[in-house]
């Protein structure tokens, strides 16, 4: 990649989540004194306003750079772009508008970050521009938020721990979302509605079946475990377990890490996802009315009228949760390695709301650590995951930002 006079351009910045980011990069980094980045979008009266509300946290706000384009121009996307190492986007749905943003990196050699649970999307852009990236050094790597740092790098920790106690290699990693608290903005929303458009398609809609639609390739060697869709009762955790909303997503990329592993023992390492609840019937209660409630919702958003008339009851993009309702919100993830002898447990806490508190903080961390962290990166491209193109320099990142991993240290004793 050829030199560049501004490391970070924040696409979106107009967006409710792109001015969180806008607003973390301001508050860690200033405005051009040791980071080089600029707001991005296609409104300049937009952009000149959000810039100008920053300058309320630091009046140097005032000097950052504004880019314009079209997000579905792709000539003007090259040209945007040209001078900047990275690009941290929040502008979704993605299907709708991020795949001229992904075809000029690729094809550009600029670092790439973006906030996508849009697995149908993602195949579409690993089997169009992998190879491009690849050829151009670019690190294209998707889901950088809530969907699916804490899930992905939780398992990169959890194995590397198991490792270390045990001196092998786990042969499965099971992730329990133990707590969560938070709320959903207009553009997960919108998200959502896209995502369940395309589902009406057969062929997106059995990648969003199989566990492996994100990874290229035969298939037929990796471990046969699908997804979770129903309550079911963990022996092991001794509590009652249902899916979780984001599994889909996380649990794709998670295996996506593994398959593109060097090594043949973490390929072979089975991953799973679940939502934790209590044990006995008032757990078995919540487990089967979250599932329900999941079913109802995610079944609504699949037929085009009632998708359509609960749309203008739903939170419109550019919404989203107030500073006191991000700073209240929290997550708590416990990902378990083990195999059919021993255990080890990381613990994954967020400080924050996890869509919009932490998700903000998460993304500009990735941007920062593609930006100025190279040297230390794994010297890999193409289209990547935070695991693997990051890993444990993410993970020292994430601290600032209220994301932490720790390792339990005890080995948890399997079930008879």
């Amino acid at each position: 990649m050829h030199t560049r006079n501004y490391d970070i351009l924040v696409w979106g910045a107009t967006g409710f989540t792109g001015q969180l980011v806008a607003e973390y990069l301001l508050r860690h980094e200033g405005a051009g004194q040791r980071l080089r980045w600029a707001l991005g979008g296609r409104n300049l009266q937009k952009l000149q306003a959000v810039r100008q509300q920053l300058t309320a946290i630091d009046p140097a706000a005032a000097q950052l750079p504004l880019v314009i384009a079209d997000a579905a121009d792709e000539p003007a996307l090259l040209k945007a772009i040209s001078d900047f190492a990275v690009v941290c986007t929040t502008v979704g749905p993605y299907a709708l508008y991020g795949t001229p943003m992904v075809a000029a990196c690729a094809a550009t050699g600029t670092h790439y970050c973006d906030l996508t649970g849009e697995v149908q999307w993602l195949r579409q852009m690993i089997d169009a521009h992998h190879g491009a990236a690849l050829q151009s050094g670019a690190k294209i790597v998707p889901t950088c938020g809530f969907d699916s740092i804490p899930s992905d790098l939780g398992a990169h920790q959890a194995i590397a721990a198991f490792a270390d106690t045990h001196q092998r290699m786990p042969t499965a990693v099971t992730t329990y979302v133990r707590d969560l608290k938070g709320s959903f903005s207009g553009g997960t929303v919108a998200s959502q509605v896209s995502i369940s458009e395309q589902s009406a398609d057969p062929a997106l809609a059995a990648h969003w079946r199989n566990p492996y639609s994100l990874v290229q390739g035969d298939t037929s060697g990796l471990p046969q475990v699908g997804d979770i869709f129903a309550a079911t009762f963990d022996a092991e955790q001794n509590c009652w377990t249902s899916t979780f909303l984001m599994a889909p997503c996380n649990a794709k990329i998670v295996r996506r890490s593994m398959a593109l592993n060097a090594n043949p023992a973490i390929r072979s390492i089975a991953y799973q996802e679940k939502m934790a609840f209590r044990r006995g019937f008032k757990g078995w209660a919540l487990a089967n009315s979250y599932n329900v409630g999941l079913a109802l919702m995610q079944g609504s958003m699949g037929v085009g009228w009632m998708r359509r008339a609960m749309q203008p009851m739903l939170p419109q993009p550019g919404d989203g949760p107030d500073e006191q309702a991000r700073i209240a919100g929290r997550f708590v993830f416990e990902v378990v390695a083990g195999d059919a002898s021993d255990r080890v447990q990381v613990t994954v806490r967020g400080d924050k709301d996890p869509g919009y508190g932490s998700t903000s903080g998460m993304l500009a961390e990735a941007a920062l650590c593609l930006a100025l962290d190279g040297d230390r990166l794994p010297q890999v491209s193409g289209f990547l995951t935070p695991a693997c193109a990051m890993g444990n320099v993410l993970v020292e990142r994430l601290v600032r930002a209220g994301v932490t991993f720790a390792d339990s240290g005890a080995k948890v004793a399997p079930k008879a």
